[in-house]
């Protein structure tokens, strides 16, 4: 009995001394994970190349240039069972951070030890180093920058000082330098009689120098004036009336297009005969009266646009044929070129001209054997016509342009109940232009294509009929300031020159009184004129 006590005494020592240990054991921290590496880390929205030191305990991240640092999520993988920054845990994929100064992360190990990871964001400098504005706010003067070229010009009005301009600009760059003055927009001056450098320095160190030409703006605007008794061909330069000698001081008399070659100024227009109704064609170089052959010398002809070509001179519009219609047509160096007719006993007119390479596009109407305007325009003689919404009359094309590949033509389309809708075709397509009132007409006079955008200038009636005087961008109306709401103004011309746009046409003051002038960025610049006057052309040194 006893031998058998012993036996189970020590069996149950045995038992409790394995109880012990095993108690022992499930509590003994040695048993828990110390592991606690960040093993991955991301941005998991960015292409940024991640380095991880284990043995310092950093993590190094570089991201694109231009990347907002404010509120990045990273993406990561941990061996330890919490990461917090700060007092808040983190979730891989979730949590976003502000890693403008380096970030601590604390992983905390199963054991309830822990380490630190410092993140450190590197942004990588910008090559960005270009000039993206540049003007002289003051004088409403904005720069054309050619970015190729690394080149801007800048046109001031008549009379400014070069010597001291203030310039404002903007940039991609981190800095620009004139020499060795760092320039403020708005703030420097500087002399600009001559082309001025200015240095643009990007983030990552690299630089592209500007070369910044200012000069002299002329604004030449062609017309006519009232004589006595007749009207007085002519143009004003900066606002001064340029007299053109007239045929005669009877009749009528106009520039109706401006073309500067070289130093000369060529003025396309015609005259009124002495002692006769006959109106003569030609064109005025610089003050010299140039006669272009009408198809007889006794009946009327005129030019209505001019273009010079090389050492060629084309002069579009009209001369009455003996059935006595108009025919259309142009002089090319004093000979006559005719565009086909749709019909011969009707009229037709070329109102703007085009030389593209080696082709010739003329824009005008082309009546057919109805009487009815048919839109469209002449290329190298041959008649293209433009079609017209079904169930109008027709139409015409007043100006036509020629740009990056494709042709565009201004005019209007007479609808079915004889309204003109303003408009203009690019490619043939049609595309008619909003009014301010529907049941009157209204008309694109002038085109000009700049930047991808279309401006087309002329007039919208409102709803008394009068015709305001405006443009449209591609689709969209800019109503122009009037002398008087109660009377007609209109635009003939428009011309994008840089960012500036400039709106040649007249403003009534009063009833018969039309005041010629000009809309610049649709500030109004009357011109003198002793009575009614009329603006037809403009052109921008």
């Amino acid at each position: 009995m006893k031998s058998a006590f012993r036996i189970s005494a020590l069996m149950t020592g045995i038992a409790g001394i394995l109880l012990c240990g095993l108690l022992l054991a499930c509590t003994n921290p040695a048993s828990k994970s110390s592991a606690k590496a960040i093993t991955g880390f991301s941005f998991a929205s960015l292409q940024a190349p991640v380095t991880i030191d284990e043995s310092a305990k950093t993590i190094a991240v570089t991201v694109p240039s231009g990347t907002s640092v404010k509120a990045l999520v990273a993406t990561f993988s941990t061996t330890g069972v919490d990461v917090k920054v700060g007092s808040v845990s983190q979730a891989s994929g979730t949590t976003p951070n502000d890693f403008t100064n380096p970030v601590a992360y604390v992983v905390t190990a199963e054991d309830g030890s822990s380490a630190t990871y410092t993140v450190t964001v590197t942004v990588t400098p910008s090559s960005a180093k270009a000039i993206t504005s540049f003007s002289f706010a003051s004088l409403q003067a904005t720069g054309t920058i050619d970015e190729s070229a690394k080149t801007i010009a800048v046109g001031v009005p008549s009379g400014t000082l070069l010597t001291a301009l203030v310039a404002t600009f903007t940039t991609t760059g981190a800095s620009v330098k004139v020499g060795s003055v760092t320039q403020a927009s708005g703030t420097t001056q500087h002399d600009f009689t001559k082309p001025v450098a200015y240095v643009v320095t990007a983030e990552d160190g690299t630089s592209v120098s500007y070369t910044v030409t200012v000069h002299i703006q002329v604004v030449y605007v062609g017309g006519e004036c009232p004589g006595s008794p007749g009207q007085i061909p002519g143009y004003w330069q900066d606002g001064t009336w340029n007299p053109l000698p007239a045929l005669s001081t009877f009749g009528s008399s106009a520039v109706r297009s401006l073309v500067l070659s070289g130093s000369d100024l060529y003025a396309g227009g015609y005259s009124q005969t002495s002692g006769s109704m006959v109106i003569a064609p030609g064109y005025w170089k610089n003050l010299t009266w140039h006669a272009l052959p009408p198809l007889s010398t006794s009946a009327s002809a005129q030019v209505n646009s001019l273009v010079i070509s090389g050492s060629d001179i084309y002069a579009g519009g009209c001369s009455i044929g003996t059935s006595g219609s108009m025919v259309a047509g142009y002089w090319k160096n004093d000979t006559w070129v005719p565009q086909a007719q749709n019909d011969a006993n009707h009229n037709s007119e070329i109102y703007s001209l085009v030389v593209s390479g080696s082709d010739v596009y003329a824009g005008g109407v082309n009546q057919d054997s109805s009487g009815h305007n048919i839109p469209g325009y002449w290329l190298n003689a041959s008649w293209v016509p433009l079609a017209f919404p079904s169930g109008y009359r027709g139409g015409n094309v007043q100006s036509i342009v020629v740009a990056g590949g494709h042709v565009y033509a201004g005019g209007s389309c007479t609808n079915s109940s004889g309204y003109d809708v303003p408009g203009y075709w690019t490619d043939g397509t049609w595309d008619p232009l909003p009014v301010l009132n529907a049941s009157a007409s209204s008309q694109v006079l002038s085109l000009a294509v700049s930047g991808g955008h279309v401006y087309a200038g002329g007039f919208s009636r409102d709803g008394s009929s009068i015709a305001v005087p405006g443009y449209w961008i591609d689709t969209t109306w800019v109503g122009l300031s009037q002398l008087s709401t109660s009377y007609d103004s209109t635009v003939n011309s428009i011309v994008v020159s840089g960012n500036d746009i400039y709106v040649g046409g007249s403003s009534c003051s009063s009833y018969y009184v039309a005041v010629p002038g000009y809309w610049k960025n649709k500030t109004w610049v009357s011109l003198t004129a002793s009575g009614s006057a009329t603006v037809f052309c403009l052109l921008i040194q």
